[in-house]
């Protein structure tokens, strides 16, 4: 996932695989089971992240 800035507009991109989604806020990012039904809130604990 990456932070996408357009004047002073931040959204979210996360892809997995070959699907991609846009998130107006860090929340929806979080919650939206996008990852083969789970949130990125339930997994957490079980992927690395880097921060760019």
């Amino acid at each position: 996932m990456e932070p996408i800035g357009k004047q002073a507009n931040f959204t979210f991109q996360a892809w997995s695989g070959d699907k991609n989604k846009d998130y107006k806020n860090i929340d929806e990012l979080m919650t939206d089971k996008f990852y083969s039904g789970k949130s990125l809130s339930e997994l957490i604990d079980t992927v690395e992240l880097d921060f760019i």
